[in-house]
């Protein structure tokens, strides 16, 4: 390890250096004005971005932009507002150049809208979701979007159970859900920190503690785009393993858009404004959303109700030098979920989940254009969830009355007992909360005929707990459940550190290009120091390579063919309640003689975490093929991808001895000693006799995680987009996947 880890220094080392000490040669500028194609009035916040080396401006009250310097080279120039149309052209810079751009309102009379997830044209395995394709398909939740996605199921919206999604496979494994990153405005959404789990056997309230992000916490109205990652991701990204759905919300100034959607099962209403502040202040958004789903439309018991409002503020500041552009947006959701009584029906059972989250966020971008340093970025993120289970269930014991055991050590006790049936409520308090930070500088370097955009950064996230637990009267439990209440208070909180550096080249050789990125992550949980840790280490390496062999240049047919190949492995921390599982109570009836006296042996299994667990990894390999002619494209890719170290929960027996009391004659009255046994007294002689046993050994059980799941998945993706046919007006867009997926422990 402390070889390999000084081999992955030196690298990263050679890097800074390299990048540090190259010189920046013949640098261009590129400005330009956004206006509206209607009305030529200049368009204020427009959000401009060259997205190969990935820098974004705003446009001023003018509607002017510029990038003071970047190296000559061919980018991609992407423009989008809110309420209208997005712009993209892909041309070279290779001289000072200022472009004049036009955009339209979205509407009915736009020539022609994209309703599909477009493919990236970069390193990166991605597609890309416009605002316009999210409303065409009236999507209730994210989930409902990734149907656009190569090889995703197309199915009905549905909001009455959680929501969680895998990358590249049918269906939702825990792990796979658990792998796939969230990320908000650059922010990561983590449900590391969630404990709510039922010990409700075979039902209970709805959770998704441990196995991923419930998308329905997350509304769409307000999103601009989506791009998810199914391939492998820069290095700039971690806490992952399958992938990631990277969200971008809307930011600017537009009219009251309001928003009635109904169908059978779900009634949403939406109402957002965009507002300029004056004297060039800044801008704000606002929104507000109400979402109502059934399940059942005749017993209406099953319910999900969000109400969800959002305030972001945007502006950028020293506009004629060294432009700083800051966001600050706040987030808050009420959020219900589960089955309430039924006045039916006899029975007064109900199970629901209720949460209170809130978001913030910071994010700031500052283009300095120093030689050694073309941007640097911050990020902040803070969430706090107040997070209310609540479980009312009618236990009956068909055998006669119930025992309450309540012990919290091992021994031997005398138990209470109670009526054969009876109502139990159990409340599982969470308050989870996260706290993340990145910083990340970024370097645009020409050399020679080489085009480079350095990455490199530093995160942080603390995740915890510090709700009241579990909670339940002991002589009223669950039945067969074996636990106890549980304070999450006592739960450590968990801590990741993560280095990463990256290199993006463009190297244009002759009329083709290769485009090449190869960065390195570093994640340290539970950290000791920098690169001591007291959890565990994990180092990523990730390498996509595109190289295109033809281009407008070099072909009067294709305006690009390009073939792919990548490499990528990825680390997913254990949440806590992997980290950190509850305690295990094992009662065992000892003597019986009911009504007068019941005694059990209660052993404890106090620590039942597996302290040799470690984060899951996954390794991705793929190879594919992008082509695009006038009108036709496509793409072609092959993908490996195995997984290991899944948590999966293995079931320990162990003996427990345990005294075996012999069974005595009626009306004896017997009675209960602590530490030394039962006793009764001689019914001619009054004195004390005690009741003899035998050891008796049982055994018993309790669950332990560990890594042992094993996932291996293969496949094709391809997609195909026809253009225009104009005999008809028409264009055909083909997409669809072949997954294969086995998964097995080990």
């Amino acid at each position: 390890m402390q070889k390999k880890l000084a081999v992955i220094l030196s690298i990263v080392g050679f890097l800074f250096c390299y990048a540090f000490t190259v010189f920046a040669q013949n640098n261009i500028s590129v400005n330009g004005t956004i206006s509206d194609a209607e009305t030529g009035e200049p368009l204020l916040y427009a959000n401009i971005v060259l997205t190969e080396p990935e820098m974004s401006t705003l446009s001023d009250k003018n509607g002017e932009f510029s990038f003071p310097s970047i190296p000559p080279g061919t980018y991609t120039l992407l423009v989008t507002h809110v309420g209208y149309a997005e712009y993209s052209v892909t041309s070279g810079f290779t001289e000072n150049r200022s472009v004049t751009i036009a955009l339209y309102k979205q509407s009915l009379g736009l020539k022609e809208v994209t309703v599909t997830a477009q493919n990236s044209k970069g390193g990166t395995t991605s597609s890309h979701i416009k605002s316009q394709a999210i409303s065409h398909i009236q999507a209730s939740g994210i989930k409902d979007i990734m149907q656009l996605v190569p090889g995703n199921i197309s199915e009905n919206p549905d909001l009455s159970n959680p929501a969680k999604i895998s990358i590249r496979e049918v269906g939702t494994d825990i792990n796979s859900a658990l792998g796939t990153a969230i990320v908000i405005d650059n922010i990561p959404v983590s449900n590391n920190g969630n404990m709510q789990k039922s010990i409700k056997s075979g039902g209970g309230i709805s959770t998704v503690a441990g196995t991923g992000i419930d998308l329905r916490s997350i509304p769409v109205e307000n999103i601009e785009s989506i791009t998810v990652d199914v391939g492998i991701p820069s290095a700039e990204h971690g806490d992952l393993t399958s992938g990631a759905v990277h969200v971008k919300t809307k930011t600017g100034a537009s009219a009251y858009h309001l928003k009635l959607q109904t169908d059978p099962h779900t009634k949403q209403a939406y109402l957002a404004k965009g507002s300029l502040l004056k004297n060039n202040r800044g801008l704000i958004n606002i929104d507000l959303g109400y979402t109502q789903s059934y399940q059942n439309l005749v017993k209406q018991t099953d319910l999900f109700k969000r109400i969800n409002t959002t305030a972001k503020y945007s502006n950028t500041f020293f506009r004629e030098n060294s432009p700083l552009q800051l966001d600050l947006k706040l987030d808050f959701l009420n959020s219900l979920d589960g089955k309430k009584w039924d006045p039916d029906m006899i029975l007064e059972e109900e199970h629901y989940t209720r949460d209170h989250e809130i978001r913030s966020n910071v994010t700031a971008s500052w283009t300095p254009d120093k030689p050694f340093l073309s941007n640097l970025s911050f990020a902040f993120g803070w969430s706090k969830n107040w997070q209310e289970g609540f479980e009312k269930t009618w236990e009956q014991s068909p055998g006669g009355p119930n025992f309450f055991p309540t012990s919290t050590e091992d021994g031997e006790y005398e138990v209470s007992f109670g009526p054969s049936a009876y109502y139990s409520e159990v409340t599982y308090d969470g308050r989870a909360f996260n706290l993340y930070s990145k910083l990340k500088a970024k370097l645009l370097r020409k050399t020679g005929r080489l085009n480079h955009v350095f990455l490199f950064g530093a995160e942080w996230r603390t995740t915890g707990n510090n709700g009241e637990g579990r909670i339940f009267n002991p002589e009223k439990p669950p039945a067969g459940t074996g636990n106890r209440p549980r304070p999450f208070t006592d739960i450590p909180s968990l801590h990741q550190f993560s280095l990463f550096a990256e290199d993006n080249i463009l190297w244009e050789i002759g009329s083709t290009k290769l485009n090449m990125m190869a960065g390195l992550r570093y994640d340290n949980i539970q950290p000791a120091g920098v690169f001591k840790t007291n959890g565990s280490k994990g180092f990523d390496p990730r390498v996509n390579i595109r190289y295109t062999v033809l281009t407008p240049k070099s072909s009067s047919f294709f305006s690009d063919l390009s073939f792919r190949i990548g490499y990528g492995q990825s680390t997913k921390a254990p949440t806590l309640l992997h980290l950190y599982p509850d305690k295990k109570y094992n009662d065992i009836e000892s003597f019986n003689y009911y009504p007068d006296l019941v005694v059990f042996t209660t052993d404890v299994v106090e620590d039942t975490r597996n302290y040799n667990l470690s984060p899951s990894t996954g390794n991705k390999y793929e190879t594919g093929i992008d082509f695009l002619t006038e009108k036709i494209q496509g793409r072609i890719t092959l993908f490996y991808e195995k997984y290991k170290g899944g948590f999966t929960q293995d079931q320990i027996l162990y003996p427990v001895q345990f005294r075996n009391y012999n069974t005595i004659d009626a009306g004896l009255s017997p009675y209960y000693i602590a530490g030394e046994g039962v006793y009764y007294n001689h019914p001619e002689t009054g004195e004390p006799v005690k009741v003899d046993y035998k050891t008796d050994v049982r055994f018993e059980s309790y669950n332990v995680f560990r890594n042992a799941g094993r996932r291996i998945k293969k496949g094709v993706e391809y997609s195909l987009n026809t253009g225009t046919i104009d005999a008809i007006r028409t264009s055909f867009n083909i997409a669809g996947a072949w997954f294969y997926t086995e998964s097995y422990n080990h």
